[in-house]
């Protein structure tokens, strides 16, 4: 039998004791990705149709929001954040599950006037007292493209296809500070966008997570 087939069946052997408690350990990880996605979501309908409490280990992090009703961010055996998928994945309470969940970018910036300012990417207020430098996070497709002459003008390293999304590696310079940061963009946008050419961007603010650097 195929590997999707033996994962089935060894969900079927767990469920038929009727168990009040299902364990899940990395169960896909050695599928195939199509495999795995249509497991993945077979397995959720499952659990939710025999109201079973799984609890499941994985390190995919698309599987762990698809799947779970909470997740639990684990960080050297110690837990840094307990929440719904939404929460986890938009407001980060920890500077570990920021840079963990989502696949942020990140950037140190010391604040000036109570606020974390890089020149026009983004503008936000200190998140918590202290005067030392904090790093900020923001996701890749919270990167929008500017026209007019608003945001900053930094170089495209590389764009790479992704299907719908284009990730491009752009780089400059803000303020006399060297900066590189990844922007997830719609593939029809940047089309035309070549390695070495110039593109005025932003990061929507609203987005935006800072830590203290020394958390």
């Amino acid at each position: 039998v195929s590997g999707g087939q033996q994962q089935r069946a060894a969900l079927a052997r767990a469920l038929a004791p009727d168990p009040d408690v299902l364990l899940l350990d990395e169960p896909l990880s050695a599928l195939d990705a199509l495999v795995r996605v249509r497991l993945r979501d077979e397995i959720r309908r499952i659990q939710q149709l025999v109201k079973t409490t799984a609890f499941y280990v994985t390190h995919d992090q698309a599987e762990a929001l698809a799947i779970a009703d909470r997740v639990a961010v684990m960080n050297q055996g110690r837990v840094e954040q307990l929440d719904q998928p939404p929460q986890i994945y938009d407001a980060p309470a920890t500077r570990f599950s920021a840079g963990f969940v989502g696949n942020r970018n990140a950037l140190e910036v010391a604040p000036h006037a109570g606020r974390v300012r890089v020149g026009e990417l983004f503008d936000i207020p200190v998140p918590a007292p202290g005067h030392g430098p904090v790093i900020a996070f923001f996701r890749p497709e919270d990167v929008v493209l500017m026209k007019n002459g608003l945001g900053e003008s930094l170089r495209v390293e590389q764009r790479m296809f992704q299907g719908q999304m284009s990730r491009l590696s752009l780089q400059g310079e803000i303020e006399g500070q060297p900066i590189r940061f990844y922007a997830d963009l719609p593939t029809r946008e940047v089309l035309h966008v070549t390695p070495g050419e110039q593109l005025r961007v932003s990061v929507r603010a609203e987005h935006v997570r800072a830590f203290p650097a020394e958390e």
